[in-house]
């Protein structure tokens, strides 16, 4: 039986590959509510933060400080200006590679499949050390989940059509948000997973009722960006 972080991270994938297939080139040209990528340039990012072969190491040996994913977006880093100039100009600057939004789609595509084929084929508890310090290989494929979701919410936002993310995704990814949020989230809020995503990733903004419920909580949104 396959590992539920490969299920989430293959169905998102795909979901995300079909809507691609739709678009026109006019489409990969919008802009997007992640300024200043177009879209073009929101799906070459979500290839490029996927690892290239062979690109996360072992552990090394000992005793390591072992990270959970919600661990990977409590790093500091990620809220500084520099973090996010340098993930703006690495994606634009790949993109300017590739010929049209087509090209973009299906180097994506290659990404993500390459990336499966071999995470298939691992031990999922093997430890790995990326750039949010060592962590198992399934809790590594998690992140990559989130990355893949969030950014198709980000499209969908931009392309103004329904969200599409997945049951498996959504699944997968709520214990993460439970642990950057600090437990779960009021019962009285009735939210779905779905709520719980789009909030917690900021595409959704809380509302008053939203802010009364959760209390101080509500100054941990958005649960990552």
């Amino acid at each position: 039986m396959r590992d539920d972080s490969l299920v989430a991270f293959e169905d998102e994938a795909r979901t995300f590959d079909a809507v691609l297939g739709d678009l026109t080139e006019d489409d990969f040209a919008k802009a997007t509510n992640c300024p200043p990528w177009n879209v073009k340039e929101l799906v070459v990012h979500v290839g490029v933060v996927l690892p290239t072969p062979g690109a996360l190491g072992d552990a090394p040996p000992g005793d390591p400080d072992l990270r959970e994913p919600a661990d990977y977006y409590r790093r500091l880093e990620r809220g500084t200006t520099g973090y996010r100039d340098d993930i703006v100009k690495r994606t634009q600057d790949f993109a300017v590679g590739l010929a049209d939004g087509a090209a973009a789609a299906a180097f994506l595509t290659q990404r993500w499949r390459t990336s499966l084929a071999e995470w298939t084929v691992r031990d999922l508890d093997r430890l790995v050390t990326s750039r949010g310090g060592v962590t198992r290989l399934r809790d590594y494929i998690v992140t990559r989940v989130i990355s893949h979701a969030a950014h198709g919410l980000d499209l969908a936002l931009s392309l103004g059509r329904a969200p599409w993310t997945t049951e498996t995704a959504l699944a997968t990814m709520r214990p993460v948000f439970v642990s950057l949020l600090g437990g779960e989230p009021p019962a009285a809020l009735r939210w779905t997973d779905a709520d719980l995503f789009a909030r917690g990733t900021g595409r959704r903004a809380l509302d008053p009722a939203d802010r009364d419920l959760l209390g101080p909580s509500a100054a941990r949104f958005p649960l990552l960006s």
